[in-house]
């Protein structure tokens, strides 16, 4: 009766109250897991999906994914969940390692829908910032007493579990953050190449062997072009085309794991070379939409998951592979092809000149791990460079060098996992 007696404005008053009450009891159960427990029902109340979410920074744990507010999870069927970013790291809290999500400042941004939606098989965890600064080249730290022979016999061979973290992390031009909510493994080993992961610097190893390509007209080069990270700057690291709008690259070209921050590669442009002291770009220029690489890169640097997939919007020409041509992608022999090459375009030379590496001196690949080593010249800006074989099959990606007493620079080979993951980041791969 008292309540029927309240005016509408204090009944409305009333109701928020008992949500807020409702809400902290909810919050106060416990599933002994260290999750709490979230009412659907309460978040109905609390949450109106159809308008969509505020870009509120407010981090939530939800089944191993780290989401920007709790409205995101909830609008997207997680219903149970933890305040605060989820532990991630061989079962430790490393905020460090989780996104920096970004605010809009002063306004009102409701995400809805067609972004949460916008990919099948990911889920929309919120938006971070952006670097388009150019990559980091980075070298791998080693101990004084390293050798040739330490590098290439100082890998973890342990066979990894079954159960492998492969999720998939993507991340658009306009900083929205995507994760696939794959399977989750606890007992992968992560590769520490003889030391820990320092700077790289792709080197040239004794005579410098390049041969620059000035006929960019035809395969394999007219399917390999150099990434810019602005419109006013040029270069940084070169990519491969492997599929309609697919370019691959090397994780670090899209991630900087060591700072925690996310590059933003700009354009990609096949077949560029060098005339007349200009750059020409002579098929033109394909705009970045969107980055994928492996969640488990930007957690713990493995540099055996140092790839990513940039997919390209289309141009005039239409699709970036349709009209240039692409690579296939093929599961990498435990006898590395003697005739590989690499191609790329080098920092130490003239912008914009495309240089091949081949034949190179020596190859060491060993089918337990999923690393290359090779002594092709390389310099930095070659990181995301393919690895092909002589009928155009790219069967790895250059991403590292050593210190300067080490007569080996290093990729990642692909194997089956590796295949099967970049055709599940496109959905035009050409795989051999």
């Amino acid at each position: 009766l008292a309540i029927r007696n309240l005016t509408q404005t204090s009944k409305m008053r009333l109701l928020c109250m008992l949500i807020l009450f409702v809400k902290e009891v909810v919050y106060s159960l416990d599933d002994n897991n260290g999750r709490l427990l979230r009412a659907q029902a309460t978040a109905s109340l609390a949450h109106d999906c159809q308008r969509g979410c505020k870009s509120t920074v407010v981090p939530i744990c939800a089944e191993g994914i780290t989401f920007q507010n709790e409205c995101l999870a909830f609008c997207q069927g997680f219903e149970m969940y933890s305040k605060g970013k989820c532990n991630l790291i061989d079962g430790l809290r490393d905020n460090n390692k989780q996104p920096k999500f970004l605010e809009s400042a002063g306004r009102d941004v409701f995400v809805g829908t067609p972004e949460l939606k916008r990919f099948e098989g990911f889920i929309y965890t919120g938006v971070v910032s952006l670097d388009h600064s150019l990559p980091m080249m980075l070298q791998m730290s080693l101990p004084n007493n390293a050798s040739d022979d330490s590098i290439l016999h100082n890998v973890d061979h342990e066979k990894e579990s079954e159960e492998r973290d492969l999720r998939a992390i993507r991340v658009t031009s306009t900083g929205a953050l995507y994760v696939s909510p794959g399977n989750i493994g606890t007992n992968d080993t992560i590769l520490r190449l003889a030391g820990d992961n320092g700077h790289r610097k792709e080197k040239v190893i004794g005579h410098d062997t390049r041969e620059i390509i000035t006929d960019t007209a035809t395969m394999p080069f007219k399917a390999i072009g150099e990434i810019d990270y602005s419109r006013f700057s040029e270069g940084g690291c070169t990519g491969s085309i492997i599929g309609a709008s697919s370019v691959l690259t090397a994780g670090h070209c899209v991630y900087n794991q060591k700072d925690q921050r996310w590059q933003s590669p700009y354009s990609f442009s096949p077949g560029r070379y060098r005339s007349n002291d200009q750059t020409i770009e002579p098929f033109g220029v394909w705009l970045v939409d969107y980055t994928t690489t492996y969640l488990k890169y930007t957690q713990t640097g493995d540099v055996e998951y140092d790839l990513a997939i940039m997919t390209m919007k289309s141009n005039a020409n239409g699709k970036v592979g349709d009209y240039m041509g692409q690579f296939w992608i093929g599961v990498s022999q435990c006898a590395f092809p003697g005739d590989s090459g690499i191609s790329g375009y080098p920092g130490d030379k003239s912008d914009g000149t495309l240089w091949k590496s081949q034949p190179c001196d020596r190859w060491y690949h060993d089918c337990r791990s999923k690393s290359v080593f090779h002594q092709c010249d390389t310099y930095g800006g070659f990181s995301g460079a393919p690895i092909y074989t002589k009928t155009n099959v790219v069967i790895g990606v250059h991403t590292h060098a050593y210190g300067p007493q080490i007569k080996w620079n290093g990729g990642v080979a692909f194997d089956n996992v590796h295949v099967n993951s970049l055709k599940s980041w496109m959905s035009d791969s050409s795989t051999s």
